[in-house]
């Protein structure tokens, strides 16, 4: 996931530009370590009527944003990777 935190992916960029970036902090949803990095996840409210809420993945130096349902596939997608990566190599 830490290569993952410097990536401006282009939906995101889009968002951004049509008035779905800063809006106002709704909840911290984690705070972590990755890669001895600290990381913070934050749910925050829409800044406009037409954009959705965002998940930004922050880190000091870092910041991944996308909107609540992107976040959730993204989720969805390192959890299966873990599962699988574990398959592999025999559940260790």
């Amino acid at each position: 996931m830490g290569a993952h935190l410097g990536i401006v992916q282009k939906d995101c960029l889009i968002s951004y530009l049509q008035g779905g970036g800063m809006g106002e902090l709704v909840k911290i949803l984690s705070i972590g370590s990755i890669s001895g990095e600290d990381v913070q996840f934050e749910l925050n409210s829409p800044n406009n009527e037409f954009a959705k809420e965002q998940v930004h993945i922050q880190t000091k130096n870092r910041r991944l944003e996308m909107d609540k349902d992107e976040f959730i596939k993204y989720a969805s997608i390192i959890l299966l990777a873990e599962k699988n990566l574990k398959g592999l190599k025999g559940g260790r």
